[in-house]
């Protein structure tokens, strides 16, 4: 749940030498493990037609 040990741990486990993407694959897994420890249930967007509307003609 730490990002700086996340950071560590990406940076020994993988040969990524990007900081930038390093520092997002650490967040991904710090939020990762938060949601998954947390106890109350997440909520997902609905999504509706028209949001893809903008995308789709």
């Amino acid at each position: 749940m730490d990002f700086s040990k996340n950071k560590q741990v990406v940076s020994k486990f993988t040969d990524i030498t990007s900081p930038k993407l390093r520092n997002i694959i650490a967040g991904y897994a710090t939020r990762l493990t938060k949601v998954r420890l947390s106890d109350k249930p997440q909520q997902r967007r609905m999504t509706k037609e028209e949001d893809f509307s903008k995308y789709y003609d």
